[in-house]
């Protein structure tokens, strides 16, 4: 299974373990404190990476420490670096996330995280690869107008394609934009709050058979609730695993991870739903983001207990 994921790499400043959010002109303890890999895109990459699938990440970083530490952190993690494309005119994004009671909330600063085009994809160099992941739609400001042709071009190379929004920090949410782009992509990966932001709904199950129809396979991630797979001919829900949650943070890329583990096997849509919910409990469970997982096995066996 080799897998390309387009989207961003920054740093995550993750504060935990807060008892609230401190007031402007306050401040409060946390718990802990980690510097990690952060962004959707490079959680994803890292998690599929750490399930034992080769990952290309196409992202930009800027010339800066952060980039260094970067570089070498995915390094570690068993991603190469040479997709990455230096951006020497703009910092690398960075995200500032901070802890309350297993949820959390983010400060960011884009940088380089929104800055990736359609012709930073090297395809001549991706030969091969069977499967691409485009990770935070709504950040990609400038790949966003491109992707239904980026998803044009993998699939003419034999790729299924997957596409996961991320939340619209300023809710326009650009639904013309994003029907475009999921015309041409094979399995989408909202949450429950993007879905229904996109297409009008406050149901997301509705809002997910409005596009299933198209031939999609809709995949919404309910956090504590698990996950549900939506298609044109079904609905599949799948509950949570209970554990013991320290931070949240890059569960839904752990998530998107573990569903393509299964999907690119050929698994049907409730074992990719379970492993997916697996994968996503393991890294809550931890500090760390997308550098939690272990490898697959942790993740199989946990797949293999009774969920709730």
């Amino acid at each position: 299974m080799r897998v390309v994921v387009c989207g961003e790499l920054n740093v995550d400043l993750i504060v935990a373990g807060l008892p609230e959010l401190p007031p402007l002109g306050e401040e409060r303890l946390a718990e802990s404190f980690a510097m990690t890999v952060g962004g959707s895109g490079a959680n994803t990459a890292m998690s599929c990476a750490a399930l034992g699938m080769e990952v290309a990440l196409v992202a930009r970083v800027g010339k800066d420490p952060f980039a260094q530490f970067l570089r070498q952190r995915i390094a570690e993690h068993g991603l190469c670096p040479d997709w990455l494309i230096v951006d020497e005119q703009t910092p690398t994004g960075a995200c500032v996330a901070l802890g309350v009671g297993g949820e959390r909330c983010f400060a960011s600063f884009l940088g380089t995280i929104s800055r990736l085009r359609l012709d930073d994809v090297d395809w001549d160099s991706l030969r091969g690869f069977d499967h691409l992941h485009v990770a935070s739609f709504y950040l990609q400001k400038t790949l966003r107008p491109d992707v239904p042709e980026l998803f044009r071009q993998a699939r003419e190379r034999g790729m299924t394609t997957s596409l996961d929004l991320g939340y619209d920090p300023e809710e326009d949410w650009h639904r013309e934009e994003f029907l475009r782009a999921v015309a041409l992509c094979d399995i989408v990966l909202p949450n429950e709050t993007e879905i229904c932001r996109v297409l009008g709904e406050d149901d997301p199950i509705a809002a997910a058979r409005k596009i299933a129809r198209r031939g999609l396979r809709v995949v919404v991630k309910r956090g504590g609730r698990g996950s549900v797979a939506v298609t044109e001919g079904e609905v599949i829900e799948e509950p949570a695993f209970s554990v013991d949650v320290v931070e949240t943070t890059g569960c839904g890329d752990a998530f998107n991870a573990g569903f393509l583990y299964k999907f690119l096997s050929g698994a049907p849509l409730r074992e990719c739903l379970r492993l997916g919910n697996a994968a996503g409990a393991l890294v809550a469970t931890r500090l760390g983001g997308g550098e939690s997982l272990r490898g697959p096995e942790e993740v199989e066996r946990l797949a293999a207990t009774r969920p709730g």
